[in-house]
């Protein structure tokens, strides 16, 4: 037997986005392996993505890292195996994918499609079969995402629910095709059948009665959105993950729609990976689910309170008005002055302009005299020593969080933590806590009503299931 080792060294990438079992990582593994076997390759390294669609390059962290790799110089790998041209990517911009294999080849790194029928070999005909194929993988992801919305608006149509979160006083029952009852999903659980359908029904009647509560209280009583959540939680209210009615829990009740007893669906539009788009009233999808907890009439009045209370919207017009007042009250504008008075939010000078001074500029009412010094942030908080310190309270703490950061004096606040990352879940991710923002949120909840007197073991378990789930929503 001949036991000399392969001589070229590779590397092999596997996706699986979980729209076909022969796609799966360890059946593309096999493939791979013998294409390796059978022309000499020995594979070193191996960069995977499960769970991912191939519509972008976000959030696919293994190909983020083979690219990294190869563009650095930090591969010890000449080659790269992928199973075919649709594993490698379903870019809706063929150019793309093809930009991505160019940087390897540039890099000195070949790409090889070990299911295709072609050699990528650079020839002419292997650039024409391999532009077909990337043109028929974004094509089949258009197809696909057509049949499914198509599937979704019939059921839509029938009265079932289309993925997404439980509202506060309602639960999901799980029905087969016939429309027969089988059970109640519990927060968390799925259908695990393809024909099973998900609908709404009314939840406990103390939930149902606190839905009623909140409007009746929002609209007839007049009070604020905190003094509800308190007087619900004095009577021992719990929402169905064990925490309290906070003020965010109390706005959104009263802005859903689905109390009336009303179903609505394709608010927004987010097709191919594509930023979320809001769509005319015209292409909105409304059936009536369930009996109505709240009148029509009762939601009206709640949303014309809503209007009434709401934050106000202010013009740049508006806001150099202001500022031209204080300016001729107080004879000069700061920003302490600004927070004082509270309305308008000092933030949204920020926001409308790069700073006060631009503002005050716009206002006529000229620059101030002394300006701070704008320092680079990079060499006052380099992001690779600023990642050092969180990395330590991770250890320490088993989590982050904005509480941990202030509390540390040698590390700068949270807001310029924010600032230097973008965002603090980057912040997390530096410092080696791969965490999303609602990760963070579900961290944070169960440390404030104790739900869990170990946070790290918490964390690791909100994490290892975080990692399992595909970005698609359920139809549950």
């Amino acid at each position: 037997m001949d036991r000399r080792t392969p001589s070229i060294r590779c590397a092999q990438y596997l996706r699986m986005s979980r729209e076909h079992q022969k796609y799966s990582p360890a059946n593309q593994s096999a493939a791979i392996a013998k294409y390796a076997q059978e022309n000499g390759f020995e594979v070193v390294r191996t960069y995977q993505d499960d769970g991912r669609s191939g519509l972008t390059l976000q959030g696919r962290k293994g190909l983020q890292r083979l690219l990294g790799d190869v563009l650095s110089g930090r591969s010890d790998f000449t080659h790269v195996l992928v199973l075919d041209v649709s594993r490698w990517g379903r870019f809706q911009d063929p150019d793309q994918g093809a930009h991505y294999e160019f940087l390897c080849r540039e890099a000195g790194v070949a790409i090889h499609y070990c299911e295709e029928v072609f050699s990528n070999d650079g020839t002419s005909a292997a650039s024409i079969m391999k532009t077909l194929k990337r043109l028929m993988a974004a094509e089949f992801s258009r197809e696909l995402g057509q049949k499914v919305w198509a599937g979704q608006a019939a059921g839509v149509r029938r009265g079932q629910k289309q993925g997404g979160k439980c509202p506060f006083g309602l639960r999901r029952l799980l029905i087969d095709d016939a429309g027969h009852p089988i059970r109640l999903l519990q927060r968390g659980q799925r259908k695990s059948v393809q024909t099973d359908r998900v609908v709404l029904i009314h939840g406990p009647d103390s939930e149902v009665a606190a839905v009623r509560d909140v409007f009746r209280l929002f609209t007839r009583d007049k009070l604020p959105f905190k003094a509800i959540a308190a007087r619900l939680n004095e009577r021992g209210m719990l929402c169905e993950d064990g925490g309290p009615l906070t003020t965010l829990r109390v706005g959104a009740i009263l802005r859903n729609e689905i109390y009336t007893g009303v179903y609505t669906w394709n608010r927004t539009s987010q097709r191919l990976r594509t930023g979320v788009r809001p769509n005319p009233a015209a292409m909105w999808f409304a059936n009536a689910m369930f009996p109505a907890i709240i009148s029509r009439r009762t939601f009206n009045a709640a949303q014309a309170r809503l209007a009434d209370v709401g934050r106000r919207t202010y013009t740049d017009e508006e806001l150099l008005n202001v500022l031209r007042a204080v300016h001729d009250k107080y004879g000069g504008v700061t920003l302490p002055l600004l927070r004082r008075l509270k309305r308008p939010s000092a933030t949204l000078f920020y926001r409308r302009w790069a700073c006060l001074a631009d503002a005050l500029e716009a206002a006529g009412c000229g620059r101030p005299s002394r300006q701070r010094r704008r320092v680079d942030p990079e060499a006052k908080y380099p992001a690779a020593q600023l990642a050092d310190r969180p990395k330590a309270l991770l250890e320490r703490e088993g989590y982050l969080s904005t509480k941990l950061i202030d509390a540390d004096p040698t590390l700068p606040t949270s807001t310029k933590v924010r600032d230097r990352f973008g965002s603090l879940c980057a912040a997390y991710n530096a410092a080696g806590w791969d965490v999303s923002l609602l990760t963070v949120r579900q961290l944070a909840t169960a440390r404030r009503w104790r739900r869990n007197t170990s946070v790290s073991l918490l964390a690791s378990a909100i994490q290892q299931e975080t990692s399992h789930v595909d970005g698609t929503p359920s139809q549950g």
